[in-house]
């Protein structure tokens, strides 16, 4: 129950990101080069990297941004789900709609 509290406050503080893609963009450059400076042949980036990131904020002047929300649990089983643990996703999935538009997904075991 602490993880998907954990899990759900989360998601929802990260609608913040979405009111500027660029500065979180920028964010996650700048914290690339601050991981950088620790361990030089450590990123960041599972895949990509930052011309990638470079050149998705250029085109952010000419493309609109559509976001979508995944809170991953492999620790949790789909078939064993508590009313009290659908009460939470279902208050972050309607905080998220609510107040931003964007879909709330739970991907779990």
């Amino acid at each position: 129950m602490n993880d998907l509290y954990e899990v759900c406050g989360q998601a929802e503080k990260s609608i913040r990101w979405t009111k500027n893609v660029t500065n979180m963009l920028n964010q996650l450059l700048k914290r690339d080069v601050l991981r950088n400076r620790k361990n030089p042949k450590s990123s960041r980036f599972e895949v990509g990297d930052k011309l990638i990131i470079k050149r998705i904020i250029n085109k952010l002047r000419f493309y609109p941004t559509k976001f979508k929300i995944f809170i991953v649990q492999p620790g949790v089983d789909s078939t064993k789900i508590t009313p009290e643990m659908d009460r939470i996703l279902c208050c972050s999935e309607g905080y998220l709609s609510d107040t931003s538009d964007i879909p709330l997904t739970l991907i779990c075991s």
